[in-house]
């Protein structure tokens, strides 16, 4: 806002009065329909990896080692066992939930079908989130969206602990079992009838 204001010497100039202006960046909120048109349009390619959380884009963090290393490694696990399931696994792929929710998982597995789009939410059997500093979100608000979309099973893998949290059981909302597997032990899916060896990488 700004005023003009005649001064002493008779000189004209434009004095601005100051009052505080709130810059913090609003949320863009989305539909989920809004949200797979930005998609196929291109026009999310700009924003670099986003997500639609309860109808809000939010921008996922730059991936790191070691990071990078766990879902290599989680991913070749499942890789190896899931096909014998008649089932496929992908890498960072959009799955397409009812509602406002658009996640991009680190690994899903789902039933398969045409390689073009997101992954329908209906064919995703397992997601699972490798957390590093995402891990409080992942395991809380996150975990709340999956259990709410409908998905049968739920993994997220700390890289700090070197442990697993599977969640399985939808019930109102959520899921009503939780297991956690440590390095060493033996990593079962409560739904997809795998199993393997949970020995993941040694952090440094």
């Amino acid at each position: 806002m700004r005023m003009r204001a005649s001064c002493a010497d008779g000189a004209r100039q434009v004095c601005y009065m100051k009052r505080m202006v709130d810059l913090a960046p609003r949320p863009i909120e989305l539909s989920g329909k809004d949200f797979d048109r930005l998609l196929e349009s291109g026009g999310a390619a700009a924003l670099g990896r986003v997500e639609l959380r309860r109808g809000r884009l939010v921008q996922m963090s730059p991936e790191y080692l070691p990071h990078g290393r766990f879902k290599a490694w989680l991913y070749k696990q499942l890789d190896a066992l899931v096909p014998s399931t008649g089932l496929v696994v992908d890498i960072e792929v959009t799955v397409r939930f009812p509602g406002k929710f658009r996640p991009m998982p680190d690994i899903t597995v789902w039933e398969g079908g045409p390689l073009q789009g997101p992954i329908p939410g209906e064919k995703a059997k397992l997601c699972v989130e490798v957390s590093d500093d995402s891990f409080p979100d992942d395991i809380g608000p996150k975990r709340l969206e999956y259990a709410e979309a409908g998905l049968a099973e739920y993994w997220v893998l700390d890289v700090k602990a070197r442990a697993l949290h599977r969640f399985s059981d939808l019930s109102a909302g959520d899921y009503a079992n939780r297991d956690i597997i440590r390095a060493g032990e033996t990593l079962s899916s409560a739904t997809l009838g795998l199993s393997f060896a949970f020995n993941p990488p040694t952090l440094p």
